[in-house]
């Protein structure tokens, strides 16, 4: 067996220093160059003399574990407990998604699937398939960052809300919506997105219809202007209780429209007074 200890190198630095930069920029941390590439430099001599030592499977696996852990630790600009582990749990991800990139292409392609494991590069395997497989993981990788980013920013208008209403409960997710600057009576006003909320409301304001003489005092009808300028309406109820991350509060709760439901993410659009 031939075996070009260089291309190894490149193959495992260039590898490992692309997943470490791609786990640290997912936590919005900044590496250094110089650490990145020691910790690059480490996994790269694991990798070259683990199949030196010839070491059975369990100390093989146990001595990657030692060198993931210490890969993350080197380039971990400050140690904080919370980082280190989230660096750890994404950097493994991203080599299990690096790893499935290259090996859906060597299937697509029927690549022999030794050539991923072999420490020789005598399989004839095209340098543009590697190419494409980490191309596809930079693709991968970005819209994971994306993703991440964009749950951050909203995690920070994320609200715990808890609303009664003729003795049922509803514990909801709330998002602060900035536009939403509604009021009716002095009352800010928040849209029910929620499907049990919305079909339990809905009933009771169809009762609350259908009574004229006996209309509770609970529901109402609200007109508001949309921002194209057009007039819309909206059924709205008062909760019997109305908590916001265990604030009492008091609003109007009303049944949002089709265009404003999907998503699943919240459950109810809060007014942007709840930005606190």
């Amino acid at each position: 067996m031939t075996v070009y200890i260089e291309y190894v190198v490149i193959d495992n630095m260039t590898m490992n220093t692309l997943l470490l930069y791609a786990a640290f920029l997912t936590l919005r941390q900044k590496p250094r160059v110089w650490r990145v590439l020691l910790s690059a430099l480490l996994g790269t001599a694991c990798a070259l003399a683990l199949p030196l030592l010839k070491a059975p499977a369990w100390a093989a696996f146990l001595l990657k574990l030692v060198v993931a852990l210490l890969m993350t630790l080197i380039v971990l600009p400050k140690f904080k407990l919370k980082y280190y582990i989230m660096s750890n749990l994404i950097f493994v991800a991203y080599t299990f998604v690096l790893g499935g990139a290259i090996l859906g292409l060597f299937y697509m392609t029927g690549t022999d699937f030794k050539a991923m494991s072999a420490l020789n590069y005598t399989w004839g395997v095209p340098i543009g398939l590697y190419a494409a497989g980490i191309g596809l993981f930079v693709y991968l990788a970005f819209n994971i960052t994306r993703y991440i980013s964009a749950a951050k920013k909203r995690a920070a208008f994320m609200r715990k809300v808890r609303l009664s209403l003729n003795g049922r409960v509803f514990e909801l997710k709330g998002y602060v919506d900035s536009g939403n600057l509604l009021e009716s009576d002095g009352l800010p006003v928040c849209f029910v997105l929620d499907k049990r909320l919305s079909k339990f409301a809905a009933e009771l304001l169809a009762q609350w219809l259908a009574s004229p003489a006996s209309r509770d005092e609970r529901f109402k009808v609200i007109y508001f202007d949309t921002v194209a300028g057009k007039r819309q309406r909206a059924y709205a109820f008062k909760p019997d209780l109305f908590e916001v991350d265990d604030k009492p509060k008091e609003v109007y709760a009303a049944l949002a429209g089709k265009k404003m439901r999907g998503g699943g993410q919240f459950d109810i659009l809060l007014n942007a007074s709840f930005d606190e």
